[in-house]
């Protein structure tokens, strides 16, 4: 069980990360404004959340447990769902002052 837990860690954990890395850049080409602190929040929690994620599959300092699987997944989901209505915000936000 624990091979299943160092799996589904790394495919969350990559995907997640890859993501987060990329936010700055799509912030930049997308807007003139310095970047909001609630993403820079968002990218530091999710950053701390999905390395520990890493850690679990590498099964540090302990051995891997779906305890740590479940509560990253269910943090990608809400922030990520977060940055999503955000982005609708902004971009009526955008729209509006046309």
């Amino acid at each position: 069980m624990e091979r299943t837990w160092q799996a589904a860690s790394l495919v969350i954990a990559a995907q997640s990360i890859t993501l987060l890395a990329m936010a700055p850049k799509q912030w930049r080409q997308n807007s003139n404004r310095p970047m909001e602190t609630r993403l820079k929040v968002h990218i530091g929690f999710g950053l701390l959340i999905n390395g520990v994620l890493l850690l679990n599959a590498m099964g540090w300092p302990f051995p891997p447990s779906g305890g740590i699987v479940m509560v990253a997944v269910s943090w990608n989901l809400f922030a990520f769902f977060i940055q999503f209505a955000e982005s609708i915000r902004f971009f009526f936000e955008e729209e509006e002052e046309e």
